[in-house]
């Protein structure tokens, strides 16, 4: 039919022409761009694929990028350990050089200000590493005042006592009467004593009755006991006791088996030193067995072991309010399965004074408390160290005192820890327990123990502080931890659990704490519902500066607050002026009562505001580096490794490079800088791996993303081309459909 009013022909023409036209547009943008998916239309489902993938690719380039910046990073941290630990082999070789005893006093100083200048230079080296302006291997140190730790050196003389051990020449001892001859003592008469047979008398005469009181027994020989399988003691048990003063004028005995050297021993044992010692029994110590006199300026080297009531390296037990114990030492082991032991005294039956002395051994109990220098008791402690481990584990355990006993208080002053502490229902870097009958002091006291509770209440300084009477006081004072302390619940950097009667004051906290529950920077739990109030909980100019870690109640500075008694609410726990780094955790993980009817603690809601604006939080720069190296945020994605590390290098400025000092801290720092070039290259090789993990990645997803996207030229250009020639033919159809109208008026 031919219409006038429809072109139908024209009409088919026109929308081929259309789609001819936007196939050929398609196939010049994808000429043009490379690409067979330009828009989501072109294929919705690849084209979100592809999407996806660019975005993955971008971050695989951005991964690699980081773990390219993380390889440049660790290289510089690598060549200043090179270089230090090239300084240090320069060092080792200096000390070892003044050790030889062939150079006078003139070459001994210049080897020595040739040190010190090596240590300048390490000491340059380690402080102005960095990369882009952030500090790699500092380890952050506190600020520790000058008066915290030992107030005076413990450092034997080259004869192993602390002080002059001569009283008389031996030449003048030797023409004294020997005890071998005697058959009683006379009051203000000296004795000599040079042999065994000597010792063999003086016991017999002293369990016979004669106390020695008035006398005095010097030494003018070592001796040596081995050919004596089983000791008895001098004092017997329960009978007779020593009285008199035996000097041991810088003598040794050796090879003591069997029980203590003295039992009962209520004089004065002075300037002696034991070693090889292997002594087991009642009240077992490695010098006295039950001390009520006093021990000054000896030694002891070897293990004690203790059956009843107390064992110590230097007394077993101390009985007498008084009692002294004075510039002594000891190392080896103590142990026993079931009473409390100590390095210098196991049990103080009544208070002891104990001062200028130290321990470096293994301290254990299975069923009883533990402490570095006494397991428990009554006791005055200044100036002392511990360096070992010490265990208990079923109990409690201290760096310097596990427990308390009775009503007399301890008091600890001016201590020093390192090693280990490892307790069950409290342990503390410094002391572990303390509970309601006793009053507690520590004052300028440093620990750089690791600590571990394993049934809860775990301290940098004190593992807990109970005082549910509210009628004792508690101060910890100027002290600071500096190692790790791990627990289940009340775990604290300064104190695992306080109650009402604690101050804590300018004290603070290095480590990393970790925990289950009531985990805090500082304190574990600070708690006065227990008790009627009449006593508060102080707690001011602390810092806190380790990472705290914790599964519930968790806090940057304190895990738990108690500050209620069944509900109601009183003012019992004071905060002012104390800082934590921040961590991501509130300051105060939770607030709780005591609820008496079923013995337990409540969360409740408590306005802890007052509390946390006396708690600043303060910036720290960490070692600790975490590289983003994949696409997300799991843990797979990232590695995370310490720079960080530390060293101690005073010894050899201090004491010289001929000292035993100066050679174990070069040995020390040159093992320091192997463990952290080795750590170093672990993290070089994890490094290299991601990057090439990442580029693997990175190829695939490219290759996945072209077999998507990519156009085939080849298939594009013949689309390209044929779509030409289509539109060609559309044109030349188009100009004779609108002909058609025109042959309709030809019939008019």
């Amino acid at each position: 039919m031919v219409s006038i009013h429809t072109n139908l022909s024209s009409l088919i023409t026109q929308r081929s022409i259309l789609g001819s036209t936007n196939r050929l547009n398609s196939a010049i943008e994808k000429m043009s761009t490379g690409y067979k998916i330009n828009h989501a239309s072109d294929n919705a489902a690849n084209y979100s694929i592809a999407t996806n993938m660019s975005a993955q690719i971008s971050s695989c380039n951005v991964a690699a990028d980081n773990i390219a910046m993380g390889m440049n990073l660790v290289s510089v941290a690598q060549e200043t350990v090179s270089q230090m630990q090239s300084r240090a082999s320069q060092l080792h070789a200096l000390i070892t050089q003044a050790r030889n005893g062939t150079y006078g006093a003139s070459s001994i100083n210049a080897i020595n200000l040739e040190a010190a200048a090596l240590v300048a230079e390490i000491d340059r080296a380690y402080n102005n590493a960095e990369y882009d302006g952030i500090g790699m291997i500092q380890k952050f140190k506190p600020e520790i005042p000058e008066d915290v730790g030992l107030s005076s050196e413990l450092k034997p003389r080259d004869d192993g006592f602390l002080v002059n051990p001569k009283t008389y020449d031996d030449a003048v001892v030797n023409a004294m009467t020997h005890v071998k001859e005697l058959d009683s003592f006379e009051n203000g008469e000296t004795y000599a004593i040079g042999d065994l047979e000597d010792l063999v008398k003086l016991r017999t005469l002293v369990n016979g009755g004669q106390t020695g009181e008035g006398s005095t027994f010097v030494m003018c020989d070592d001796i040596d006991m081995s050919s004596i399988d089983n000791w008895t003691s001098i004092g017997a048990f329960n009978t007779e006791e020593f009285k008199g003063t035996f000097d041991g004028n810088g003598h040794v005995i050796s090879n003591l088996k069997g029980n203590s050297f003295m039992y009962q021993m209520a004089g004065t044992i002075k300037n002696l030193g034991m070693e090889n010692v292997n002594v087991s029994g009642n009240h077992a110590g490695g010098i006295a067995g039950l001390l009520r006199g006093t021990v000054s300026n000896s030694w002891v080297i070897g293990s004690v072991q203790s059956i009843y009531n107390g064992g110590g390296g230097i007394a077993g037990k101390n009985e007498n309010h008084g009692s002294v114990i004075n510039k002594c030492w000891f190392k080896g082991t103590v142990s026993s399965s079931s009473v409390t032991v100590g390095g210098i005294l196991g049990f103080a039956n009544n208070r002891c004074q104990i001062t200028n002395c130290f321990v470096e051994g293994d301290i254990t109990a299975n069923n009883a408390a533990a402490g570095g220098i006494v397991g428990s008791g009554a006791y005055i402690i200044k100036n002392c160290s511990f360096k070992g481990n010490v265990t208990s584990q079923n109990s409690v355990a201290g760096g310097i005192g596990g427990c308390h006993y009775n009503t007399i208080s301890p008091n600890i002053s001016n201590c020093y820890t390192e090693g280990t502490v490892s307790g069950k229902n409290g342990a503390g870097g410094i002391f572990g327990t303390v509970n309601d009958n006793s009053n507690l002091t520590i004052t300028n006291s440093l620990s750089k123990c690791t600590v571990t509770a394993s049934g809860g209440s775990a301290g940098g300084i004190v593992g807990r502080m109970s005082n549910n009477t509210g009628s004792n006081t508690r101060s910890i004072t100027n002290c600071y931890s500096l190692g790790n302390v791990s627990g289940t619940s009340n775990v604290g950097g300064i104190a695992g659990y306080a109650e009402l009667g604690s101050t804590i004051s300018n004290c603070g906290s290095m480590g990393t704490v970790t925990g289950t529950s009531c985990v805090g920077g500082a304190i574990g739990s600070a708690v006065s519902s227990n008790a009627n109030g009449a006593k508060t909980i102080t707690i001011s100019n602390i810092n806190v500066y380790g990472e705290v870690i914790g599964e519930s109640i968790t806090g940057g500075f304190v895990g738990r607050t108690c500050n209620t008694k069944d509900g109601s609410t009183f003012t019992a726990i004071n905060f002012s002026n104390c800082q934590t780094v921040e961590k991501g955790l509130p300051k105060i993980g939770g607030t709780y009562k005591y609820n008496t009817d079923t013995s337990s603690y409540e969360a409740i809601d408590y306005d802890t505001t007052t509390w946390e604006n006396n708690i600043e939080t303060m910036k720290q720069q960490s070692t600790k580096m975490t590289l983003q190296a994949g696409l997300d945020s799991a843990n797979s994605s990232q590695i995370k490794f310490d720079l960080g590390f530390d060293y101690d290098l005073k010894d050899i400025l201090t004491e010289g490079c001929t000292s035993d000092s100066a050679y174990t801290a070069i040995k020390t720092f040159i093992n320091t800088l192997s463990q952290k070039e080795t750590e170093f290259g672990a993290v070089a090789n994890r490094l290299d791996s991601a990057l090439e993990s990442v580029q693997v990645s990175m190829d695939n997803l490219v290759s996945s993303r072209s077999t998507i996207l990519d156009a085939d030229m080849g298939k594009v250009s013949s689309d390209y081309l044929r779509q030409q020639i289509l539109q060609q033919a559309c044109a030349t159809l188009m100009s004779t459909a609108n002909q058609s109208p025109a042959i309709a008026l030809q019939l008019i």
